[in-house]
């Protein structure tokens, strides 16, 4: 075995697999105490995709909208629409109002790994770009607020 076998013998998977791990706990942990409160734009979600989960309206009243109306502005529907799907299965609460969010990171992270892979060709490239999506402050913010806007980072 040579001396750089070590990284293609499935020690790198489990490399993956710690820092999937560690994505998981940073971002539950405490999801739905930190930051306290709610957000003027988690709340706008929230209502709008509750009342899309019931009745299937907008706060507004506009059936099954395809631009949401917040406070004025306009916002995408895709953070409303998953959200409701969420709160049509489990219920309304906090978490779930949040999860969308954790759930699109999971997935930037590991789209961002697979894109550094074929960019670069390199396993240590992919491992250092999901590293840097689990530990980017930045990400980790924009995960702990139920936003629509994050999203489109993940589209």
């Amino acid at each position: 075995m040579k001396k750089t076998d070590w990284f293609t013998a499935g020690k790198f998977r489990l490399y993956f697999i710690f820092l999937g791990l560690l994505y998981i706990i940073s971002r539950m942990y405490l999801l739905t105490s930190l930051p306290g409160g709610y957000n003027v734009d988690e709340l706008g979600i929230a209502c709008d995709s509750f009342s899309i989960a019931a009745d299937h309206i907008d706060r507004y009243g506009y059936k099954m909208p395809f631009y949401l109306i917040n406070y004025g502005g306009g916002m995408s529907i895709s953070y409303t629409y998953m959200t409701a799907l969420l709160i049509s299965l489990f219920g309304y609460s906090k978490l779930i109002l949040r999860l969308p969010a954790v759930i699109m990171g999971l997935f930037f992270s590991v789209f961002s790994s697979l894109s550094a892979y074929e960019l670069f060709g390199s396993k240590k490239a992919a491992l250092f770009t999901c590293f840097l999506s689990v530990i980017w402050p930045v990400i980790f913010m924009s995960e702990r607020f139920a936003h629509d806007a994050p999203l489109m980072l993940y589209f």
